[in-house]
């Protein structure tokens, strides 16, 4: 069990005895979710903390609309949800679905309190990872905020341009760039063929090549 738990990056450096503390006290589960199947549904309680071992899931919600908006993906030793833990209102925003078969270790709450009382180092990776979750989730909300697709398409390269260089790999399908943006992949195919004829980009397989930076950055 101590083996599994240590493949969360956050438990990798806690004492086994702090860990084998709470398995004794029977605060330390592992659970197996097949492919497609519900992890954690939208609403619900979330009384545990959740976390990734083997496999990846994602997060999404369903907007007043009745879209689906897919927020984010949760791979090997990743937390999910590590910052409705302790709100006043833990119920969950969001549904965890199993991209792939899962298993997934989930702690109790007194786990975690128990783990931060004793382990300094803990407690500072633990309020460190739900600091950036924070800032990713403004990031999102801002991101989803655009009204056009062309604009979401326009941020979110803008967003992954690195050192000044004039590509950019992507490691999503348009189909899954699609679900990131809540939209249709039809829909984000014409943008992107749109924007091939208006010599801004120039996309192959998954590479997205800016050509005109200038009039991308206007778009957002």
């Amino acid at each position: 069990m101590i083996e599994k738990i240590k493949k969360v990056l956050i438990f990798s450096d806690i004492d086994n005895s702090l860990l084998l503390d709470q398995i004794n006290k029977q605060r330390i589960s592992v659970r197996t979710f097949e492919k497609g199947s519900f992890i954690l549904h939208q609403d619900a309680e979330y009384d545990s903390l959740y976390a990734v071992i083997n496999g990846i899931c994602y997060s999404d919600m369903i907007d007043v609309s009745g879209k689906n908006i897919k927020i984010d993906d949760f791979q090997n030793g990743e937390l999910i949800a590590s910052g409705i833990l302790f709100s006043c209102d833990n119920r969950l925003p969001v549904s965890v679905i199993a991209k792939s078969n899962c298993e997934i270790l989930i702690l109790d709450k007194k786990a975690i309190l128990d783990l931060c009382m004793h382990s300094e180092g803990f407690l500072l990776d633990y309020m460190r990872l739900i600091s950036d979750k924070v800032t990713f989730l403004t990031k999102k909300l801002l991101f989803i905020s655009f009204k056009s697709i062309k604009s979401k398409l326009a941020s979110f390269l803008v967003s992954k341009i690195k050192d000044d260089k004039d590509y950019i790999s992507i490691d999503q399908s348009i189909e899954d760039l699609a679900n990131y943006f809540g939209v249709a992949r039809p829909s984000l195919s014409r943008v992107i063929s749109d924007l091939e004829l208006e010599g801004i980009i120039f996309h192959e397989k998954n590479i997205y090549t800016i050509i005109d930076k200038t009039k991308l950055f206007k778009l957002i």
